[in-house]
């Protein structure tokens, strides 16, 4: 694998109590890709909106790529994780690619996405790892009640937002004595959520029911489908049914415990302007609050909790480990750190991206094996020297 030194901006992790409303944000290799940590069993992607056009990423050709980019997207993000916190007091977790789509697609499988580049792989991957860990560490706090949105611009002709459920347009044009059936439950980015909800409501009720979300949305102005006020599709209607985010970060993949929607919103009276970004925000987050009160058991509103003693917080310093290879496959569990004194002796952490150590011990070789019951994911690596007391951090990412 090609060697990819990453830059960090890190001296030191603190470990120190804080309270819901500070926030820690985290940014990947060349600030392509932003995570906001977030406090709420919320997680929300932002895959399309980015401006950023390195001339170091080659444009996308491979397999006829879709280029568009999802104007105002990352603004709109911005806006829904302020009136989140306005309307509970504590963030979602966010997650924005600020590759413009022409350098990366982050809503593609990782060939189509990245066309084989070094940089937009690793960008690629920086995005599905910081949507993982923002998975576990709500799932940590609330008991696997997590919902997932990825949000979308779309320019079809119905100015609707379009919910995607990774159901095809055919599926919702069906009757719902059909679509209740189990075959198209076990399509559906929600299943978990009919499998365990407060009311016990059924598929078709949380896609189209009174209290779906699309429904709730509708209620306050912004019409969307499937919902109560639109059901389905029309046969000639265009429609998105969810993409690869909704497909590999939600219950649709087994074993992931996220429950999620795309939405994709149309330009006009949604984001094409400042203030009806925050309208938008403002009903997207009375929903989602209401939504997560009646089908789930997790309390959001008036959040003011402690919500750990071990938070990560990111200094800055030039002092970065490089790690290679920075990408690890779950059969390659060797890093070697280049930059290190073989005839030195280190006390080397590996640590999760919520400040928990899941690996330590000696290094004198400058090269480390980790244990192989680590998860997916992105990690810290900090060595410190036992003769300087030197301490460097940098990262890898197991996939």
């Amino acid at each position: 694998m090609t060697r990819i030194k990453l830059i960090f901006l890190l001296a030191y992790i603190v470990f120190v109590s804080i309270d819901a409303r500070a926030q820690t944000v985290i940014f990947g290799a060349n600030d392509y890709i932003e995570y906001q940590v977030g406090t709420l069993p919320i997680v929300i992607s932002v895959p399309h909106g980015g401006a950023l056009v390195p001339s170091t990423i080659p444009d996308r050709t491979c397999n006829n790529p879709t280029t568009v980019t999802d104007a105002n997207t990352v603004a709109v993000g911005r806006a829904l994780s302020d009136s989140i916190f306005s309307r509970t007091g504590c963030y979602p977790h966010v997650i924005y690619c600020h590759l413009r789509r022409t350098k990366l697609d982050a809503n593609r499988n990782i060939d189509d996405g990245a066309c084989g580049d070094v940089a937009a792989e690793l960008a690629w991957t920086e995005y599905h790892h910081f949507i993982d860990s923002a998975q576990q560490l709500a799932a940590a706090q609330y008991a696997d009640e997590v919902l997932y949105f990825d949000i979308h611009g779309h320019g079809h002709p119905k100015a609707r937002i379009e919910y995607g459920y990774l159901l095809e347009k055919s599926d919702l044009l069906l009757p719902d004595s059909i679509l209740i059936e189990e075959s198209y439950l076990n399509e559906s980015s929600i299943q978990g959520l009919v499998r365990n909800n407060r009311q016990n409501l059924d598929h078709v009720t949380l896609l189209r029911g009174p209290e779906a979300f699309g429904t709730l949305l509708a209620d306050a102005g912004y019409p969307g489908v499937p919902s109560l006020q639109d059901p389905t599709p029309e046969e000639d209607d265009p429609y998105f049914t969810g993409g690869y985010s909704t497909q590999v970060h939600t219950t649709a993949t087994a074993g992931v415990i996220a429950n999620g929607i795309q939405l994709e919103l149309n330009r006009p009276g949604i984001r094409d302007t400042d203030e009806n970004r925050k309208n938008f925000a403002g009903a997207f987050s009375d929903a989602v609050v209401q939504f997560i009160g009646l089908h789930t058991t997790a309390e959001v509103e008036g959040c003011d909790v402690v919500v750990s003693t071990h938070q990560p917080i990111l200094l800055q310093s030039p002092n970065d480990l490089v790690c290679v290879p920075t990408l690890l496959s779950s059969a390659q569990r060797e890093v070697r750190f280049p930059e290190l004194r073989t005839a030195e002796l280190y006390d080397i952490e590996i640590i999760t991206f919520q400040g928990r150590v899941v690996q330590q011990g000696e290094m004198h070789l400058a090269s480390l094996v980790l244990n192989e019951g680590l998860m997916p994911g992105s990690y810290f690596v900090r060595v410190r020297s036992q003769d300087s007391g030197t301490v460097r951090i940098g990262r890898v990412m197991i996939f």
